[in-house]
Formats: structure tokens, sequence, C-alpha cells
């Protein structure tokens, strides 16, 4: 999860960034001055180039996958309002990307068929559902465990606290899956 442990970070840093100094400055300072004033979606397209690794790699096309879903849910639920940032709005964008790559990972694991699915089609897509709020809900439980926001972080602590959520989402989803496997 290399590529997209450092793409959280990135897109953390600038949601850091923007929350600390204004999007405009944060913009002007990426040299993306054109696109102050745009919608979040034209912005968040804009800083794809800063925000996304560069490469063909399975797992930096994750990462951008993952940061296309983030910006489809941020647009449509929208509650993100980039000019005035507050730290439950960056750990909501990061808590979505976050899930959606885990989610990701695992979808590319059922394609290489590392992880089977059954044929019925109604039960893959019960499945899928059931994936999907297992992951958020782990990703969500590990934001809550850990004792720092992400607003008040330096740019380098960002990837230490980017590993220390994908770390307890994981923990967290293995304990949960061994716990229904014992239930079952």
């Amino acid at each position: 999860m290399g590529s997209s442990r450092g793409t959280a970070a990135r897109l953390l840093n600038f949601l850091n960034d923007a929350a600390t100094r204004g999007i405009d400055e944060t913009l002007r300072s990426l040299n993306l001055d054109n696109l102050t004033g745009r919608p979040i979606d034209e912005v968040f397209i804009g800083i794809a180039d800063y925000i996304l690794p560069e490469g063909g790699s399975a797992d930096t096309g994750i990462a951008r996958d993952a940061f296309v879903r983030t910006i489809e849910q941020v647009v449509e639920a929208g509650t993100l309002d980039l000019s005035n940032l507050n730290s439950d709005q960056v750990q909501a964008v990061i808590e979505a990307y976050t899930t959606n790559s885990i989610e990701l990972r695992i979808y590319n694991e059922i394609g290489i068929k590392a992880v089977s699915m059954p044929k019925d089609v109604a039960a893959a897509t019960a499945i899928q559902e059931q994936l999907h709020d297992f992951i958020g809900n782990g990703v969500s439980e590990a934001f809550n465990n850990l004792d720092q926001r992400p607003l008040p972080l330096r740019p380098d602590e960002t990837l230490s606290y980017v590993d220390q959520i994908y770390e307890q989402a994981f923990d967290l989803l293995v304990a949960l899956g061994d716990n229904m496997e014992n239930e079952e």
C-alpha cells in the first residue's frame, strides 16, 4: 500500500496547508493560481499531479482510483468547504481516501484471484456492500483510536500518522474478520 499511503500523506499535507494558510495561498505555493476560486472537483483534479504518484504499477493505479473515488464522494456529499477547512472535514476526506484505497486493494486481490468471490452476482454484490461498510467502520475506528487529530500535524509527522491509520485499520479488519469467522 506504499503508493496509497504516500498519496494519503500528500493529500493530508495539502488539506492541512489549506486549513492553516488558506486554499488560495496553498494553491499559489504549488503554482496552481489558475485553480483559485474554482469548484472543488476542479481543484482536486488540478492537484492530482502534486498528490498522486507517477508510475504504472497496480499499487499506483489503486492510489489513483482511490483518489478519484474520494473526489466523487466529497463532491457528492457537498460538505467540504476548501475556503473554511476544519479538522473534521480534513479527517472525513482522509477517512474516505483510506477506505477507498483499502477496498480497492482487496478488489485487486480478488481480481488476481488471491481471494475468491461467489459466482452468484447477487451474493457478490452483497459481499461488496458489506465489505465497504466493514472497511469504512474499521478505518473510522482506527482514526478514533489515534490520540492526534490530522489538523495539527507537521508535514514531517504526516506519513507516520498515515502509517498508524493503515496499520490500525488493517489490524481492526483482521480482528473483526476473525471474530466473524469464529461466530459462523
